[in-house]
């Protein structure tokens, strides 16, 4: 039993255990990156790839906020750096070429384009698998009925309205989703043949397409799905023993501009620090990735 004594200091290390935390996290986002110069230069180099591939998304998917948003490059400048996502994406395609590719979280294809557009038409036979699961909920936030609502609510970005209102059509939904996925990838020359589209919630249909391929092993897996720390932390933990030697686990959404992940990304660092090397950027949205041991 805990004295009179005991209580307020018990308090008191909750407390400054709860700062440290936070000053270590606020510490991360101050480095910005913990790669090599060489390593830093490289990605910035695909900012013009970046913005060539969203100019030619745009052009078919004009609705879609996020290519609406590479429309105007210079808004994303922070501290005089261009730096997304997708370019950090093609930076490690064209490092790694991976052959069996998971992705948690596909939306409208943009992750896999940033993947795949650095590959030569030799590396793409080489492709051997690509698992893609999503729910497919932002997919009316894509298309001229959340850009018009977007424009009547005088919103800066379009509203996802998906997740909120769409759950009875969500079948219907769901092969929209796909094909607008397909549509996107046919428009960089990307096969969509080896692609397998997998529906659903990722905290069940991921557990048990594992279930189903116990020893399925991939060397490059994106975790980008849905953006609550709890979902975040557990599709993380359903993919971890299923990465290669040398593969690669991709985190989106840990910086300030973004969902805040980053509290996520320590929890998974700190629980499997010895068994991968980690890396981060903390610019904008911000993104984390670890290279299996």
């Amino acid at each position: 039993m805990k004295t009179l004594q005991q209580k307020p200091f018990d308090r008191a290390k909750k407390y400054y255990t709860s700062l440290k935390e936070q000053r270590f996290e606020e510490d991360c986002e101050d480095k910005i990156h913990n790669l090599s110069t060489i390593e830093f230069e490289q990605i910035l180099s695909y900012k013009y790839l970046l913005l060539k591939n969203s100019s030619k998304l745009r052009t078919l998917d004009s609705n879609d906020y996020y290519w609406k948003e590479l429309g105007i490059p210079k808004k994303l400048i922070r501290n005089g750096i261009f730096l997304e996502t997708g370019m950090v994406i093609s930076w490690i395609g064209s490092q790694r070429k991976p052959k069996k590719i998971l992705e948690i979280g596909t939306r409208t294809g943009g992750s896999l384009i940033a993947l795949l557009s650095v590959y030569k038409p030799e590396d793409k036979v080489e492709i051997e698998e690509i698992l893609s699961f999503d729910l497919w909920r932002e997919y009316i936030s894509t298309t001229w009925v959340s850009s018009l609502l977007t424009k009547l609510l005088r919103k800066d970005s379009n509203i996802n309205i998906s997740m909120r209102y769409t759950r009875l059509i969500n079948k219907i939904l769901q092969n929209k989703a796909v094909k607008k996925v397909k549509k996107n990838l046919a428009l960089f020359g990307i096969n969509i043949d080896k692609i397998k589209f997998i529906s659903g919630d990722s905290k069940k249909t991921v557990p048990d397409y594992f279930k189903m391929n116990p020893n399925k092993k991939f060397d490059y897996i994106l975790v980008d799905g849905a953006h609550d720390e709890l979902t975040a932390f557990i599709d993380l933990e359903n993919i971890v023993n299923h990465t290669t030697e040398n593969g690669i686990i991709v985190f989106d959404d840990i910086g300030p501009e973004s969902y805040k992940l980053i509290g996520v990304w320590n929890k998974f660092k700190a629980k499997h620090i010895g068994e991968f090397d980690f890396f981060e950027i903390h610019h904008r949205k911000g993104i984390a990735w670890a290279v299996k041991k």
